[in-house]
């Protein structure tokens, strides 16, 4: 159990530790091509066993991101942005509810985007839920999926 917390602080201390671009949320989301919406498969619906992850930057107000998949709808705010110098986005959010903050890393895949690292904190529980490390789902192994730009 203390290996697990040591590795989690780890991934944590490595995700908010790497080297990144000056500049704002919007503006690092714009140039990254972060916006618009996302799935590993566009053409399959949510019923279909589908997902999308959309991405919003308004002009006024918080960028944002909504996770659609058959568990339901997940609404994040996007409280910081940094591309860093290795090329990967570091992304912190926070749900609409204030309970779930998760920090990520993504890296550009050809077109597309892949998450390489996702450490969610969950108001209640003390140990942060690492969802994917170097690429990886810590469910299965199994890669995570990369999602390409959706044609709406």
């Amino acid at each position: 159990m203390r290996g697990i917390a040591l590795l989690t602080v780890a991934l944590v201390l490595s995700l908010s530790s790497r080297p990144t671009y000056a500049g704002d949320i919007k503006s690092d989301l714009k140039a990254y091509g972060l916006v618009g919406t996302f799935s590993h498969d566009c053409s399959r619906s949510i019923e279909q066993g589908g997902d999308t992850v959309t991405y919003v930057v308004p002009n006024s107000g918080e960028a944002t991101v909504t996770t659609r998949n058959s568990l339901g709808v997940f609404a994040y705010i996007i409280k910081e942005a940094n591309i860093a110098t290795d090329g990967t986005i570091v992304l912190k959010e926070v749900s609409e509810d204030g309970k779930t903050q998760t920090d990520l890393v993504m890296q550009k895949i050809g077109t597309g985007i892949r998450p390489i690292q996702v450490v969610a904190q969950v108001r209640g529980i003390d140990q942060p839920l690492v969802l994917i490390d170097n690429g990886l789902n810590t469910r299965d192994g199994t890669p995570a999926p990369i999602r390409e730009r959706c044609r709406n």
